[in-house]
Parts: structure tokens; C-alpha cells; sequence
């Protein structure tokens, strides 16, 4: 079964945004449970709902940082919360049809996504916010 396992080269520096990082984490091991057949499928409507708001409270915590703090390439980063935004919309229309493929892709998005943004969109203001004191 795939597991993603936080290690702390994931660490943002911001001790909140890596707790959150860590929930969302939860969250996409929990899905991989239900796709590996080992948690009831109904959760997953459920699941994704709580990952939707739980991406929607991180998201603004995080531009919160970036807008206070005027981080030098903060449109960017909101940007690519964007694109999550509206792919999530469309991978949600794509469930309703109980289709296993669909499933997988969504799966697969949010992991490649959620790790990719850490570890890198997200990792690329560690230095701003520690020098302006947010740790």
C-alpha cells in the first residue's frame, strides 16, 4: 500500500504550516486506504470534503504569512493554490461516477500535487518568513 511519511526535510520552517502539512498528510493516507480496500468506501465523499476545507483554512493561513509579511512572490504562490482550487472541482464531478480510474487519478494528483507544493513552492519562502521572524 502507498504511504507518504512526513520526514523533516519536508519542514517549511513554520512550525503551523508543517502541522498542517502534516494533517493534509493524513488525510491522502487515509484515501490510500480506502482505494487499498482496508477503510469503507463510503468515507471517501467524506473524506475529500474534510480535505477540501481543511486545503481552504491551510491555503488562507498561508497567504495570510505571505500578504503579512509581503512576501516578493506571493500572486505566484497563490497561483498554483489556484490551480488546486479548480482541479479539485473537476476531480470531485469526476467521482460521483464511482469509477475506480478515477479514483487512482484523483489519488495520484492530490500525492504528486500535496508533496510537490511542499516541497517545493512552499519550501521556497522558508528562508523569507525565518528572516522576518516566523517560525
Amino acid at each position: 500500500m502507498r504511504t507518504i511519511v512526513w520526514k523533516d526535510e519536508n519542514s517549511v520552517g513554520v512550525k503551523e504550516l508543517d502541522q498542517q502539512h502534516k494533517e493534509v498528510i493524513i488525510f491522502l493516507n487515509h484515501m490510500f486506504e480506502i482505494f487499498e480496500g482496508q477503510l469503507n468506501p463510503d468515507l471517501l465523499n467524506e473524506l475529500l470534503i474534510k480535505l477540501d476545507q481543511y486545503a481552504k483554512n491551510h491555503f488562507a493561513t498561508e497567504e495570510g504569512l505571505l500578504e503579512k509579511y509581503k512576501y516578493h512572490d506571493k500572486e505566484a504562490h497563490i497561483r498554483e493554490h489556484n490551480i488546486y482550487r479548480n482541479k479539485i472541482i473537476t476531480l470531485r464531478h469526476e467521482l460521483d461516477s464511482n469509477d475506480k480510474r478515477a479514483l487512482e487519478d484523483t489519488l495520484e494528483f492530490l500525492a504528486d500535487w500535496w508533496m510537490g507544493h511542499i516541497q517545493g513552492c512552499d519550501k521556497e519562502y522558508t528562508r523569507y518568513l525565518n528572516n522576518c521572524g516566523v517560525f
